[in-house]
């Protein structure tokens, strides 16, 4: 009889910082493997078996998402034990329209503008200096008009209007509308 020590190595596992994700148009998604362990290889694939590795490392950049896509990563370790594939989805988020201002009332000392709503937009901001400050809409954060108020008669003013989405990258931003108090 013979006694022999056996080491078994345990199987790799991948934990995500995120495991699903979402980006606007034209963008790709960057998936991060959490607490990378030494010696394990990661490789990540957009089949849930087989398939050629679309790249190695510990973070994988997507192409430009054009609408739902899953994509799968595994470890390996320096022993070659390969771990099972971890699934992550990310999701194309719908684009903000640009909203289009208008001019509604002219008085001596005031302006008032409105938009139209528009899709996938959840709140409005508005801005009189070209967009380097914004502010809530007099009609509030949901609302569809704004009044700009202590002006001069004989006053140009311009106010242009952007629509954000729930994401950072959703936004879109209106061109200016350009009104002159009365006299």
């Amino acid at each position: 009889d013979t006694v022999k020590t056996v080491t078994v190595d345990a199987l790799p596992s991948v934990l995500l910082v995120a495991d699903s994700l979402v980006v606007c148009g034209n963008s790709g998604a960057v998936f991060n493997v959490q607490s990378p362990q030494a010696g394990v290889v990661y490789e990540w694939f957009d089949v849930p078996t087989g398939g050629t590795a679309l790249a190695s490392g510990t973070s994988y950049t997507t192409p430009p998402v054009l609408g739902q896509a899953v994509y799968y990563v595994q470890g390996t370790s320096a022993n070659g034990c390969i771990g099972a594939r971890t699934r992550m989805y990310v999701n194309l988020l719908p684009d903000v329209p640009v909203p289009v201002v208008r001019v509604d009332n002219v008085g001596v000392d005031f302006v008032d503008f409105s938009w139209n709503a528009v899709a996938n937009a959840l709140t409005y901001e508005v801005s009189t200096d070209n967009g380097v400050n914004w502010l809530t809409p007099s009609s509030g954060a949901t609302g569809l008009t704004h009044t700009v108020t202590g002006l001069s008669p004989n006053q140009d003013v311009s106010l242009i209007v952007r629509a954000k989405g729930g994401a950072s990258c959703q936004q879109a931003t209106s061109a200016p509308a350009t009104a002159k108090t009365l006299i």
